[in-house]
């Protein structure tokens, strides 16, 4: 039988990676889910928020295999780059909806 891995890293480095990207990608999930309580206080802004949050976990997911694929030949290759796009990308998602939430929070008050 073939192995399933298409490298030989006995740390399972790729797959440990795709784990945690799964994990974000559930966080964000939950995070929207938890933002739907609030619709009835804000309305449509709280969609709005759970939209972004829902879509950018999506994507975070959907792109996950390639990330998969880069680490796996980058460990055969025997160079690993950082993915720093996609670090700064999430970060700044971060900020956006924090900030968007934290404006909300100030307009209600």
């Amino acid at each position: 039988m073939k192995d399933p891995r298409p490298h030989q890293d006995l740390g399972l480095q790729p797959e440990r990676t795709a784990l945690t990207w799964t994990r974000t990608t559930v966080s964000f999930l939950v995070a929207a889910a938890i933002l739907l309580k609030w619709t009835g206080n804000f309305g449509w802004p709280i969609l709005v928020l759970v939209a972004g949050l829902a879509i950018t976990g999506l994507l975070v997911l959907a792109r996950q295999r390639i990330r998969y694929t880069r680490g796996a030949r980058g460990i055969v290759g025997g160079r690993v780059r950082p993915n720093l796009r996609a670090v700064i990308t999430l970060t700044c998602c971060l900020w956006a909806i924090g900030i968007a939430e934290l404006v909300l929070l100030l307009l209600s008050s």
